[in-house]
């Protein structure tokens, strides 16, 4: 008997890229008290990405990202907290309220040009 898996679903709207990029991340708890981490994303995109934290918030909690390189603060929701197939710890996928191709301080356009002529090898 031939046994198939399903597929996963792929749900991201456009791909991720690599970065190593300082933020600090703030949010509220439900039971009010605010807290503040600093974390590094990984990987990004246009609506969000995955950054390396310690500690993190519930999943669907808001969040205000400061990218520490360039100043800039912005929106965001925790989606999910992703783990390898083996259960490590691979980082807290964020979505931006308002997605910004500027917000991360680099170009995801040129980005995504420089990877797609790297595929192309």
């Amino acid at each position: 008997m031939d046994v198939q898996l399903p597929l996963k679903t792929e749900r991201r709207r456009s791909s991720r890229f690599p970065v190593v990029i300082p933020v600090e991340v703030k949010w509220r708890e439900p039971g009010g008290g605010l807290f503040k981490e600093s974390a590094e994303a990984k990987e990004v995109n246009a609506q969000g990405g995955l950054l390396d934290m310690k500690t993190y918030p519930w999943v669907s909690g808001n969040l205000e990202l400061t990218n520490l390189l360039s100043g800039q603060s912005t929106r965001a929701r925790l989606v999910g907290i992703r783990h390898s197939e083996d259960g490590a710890f691979l980082g807290v996928a964020v979505a931006l309220v308002f997605p910004s191709e500027s917000f991360w301080d680099v170009d995801v356009k040129l980005t995504k040009a420089g990877a797609d002529l790297e595929g192309l090898k």
